[in-house]
């Protein structure tokens, strides 16, 4: 599954496909995050599991995820 990750400043921090089981852990205060199939993915934000919103491009902060566009 392809992914993309950006920090807020929108330097790439992550470019690449993720096979199931395969995890990646990234730190900033609000990072931006693309993924093609969200249904395939778990997502934790201060290590609680949160459920992804409609769509396939997220705004990750400390307190949750939502979606990028309208």
């Amino acid at each position: 599954m392809d992914v993309w990750l950006r920090s807020s400043a929108g330097r790439l921090l992550y470019h690449g496909t993720l096979e199931r089981g395969q995890v990646e852990r990234f730190v900033g205060r609000r990072l931006q995050l693309r993924v093609e199939n969200p249904g395939n993915v778990t997502v934790r934000v201060n290590g609680h599991q949160v459920a992804l919103p409609r769509g396939k491009d997220f705004v990750v902060v400390a307190h949750g995820i939502s979606s990028a566009t309208p």
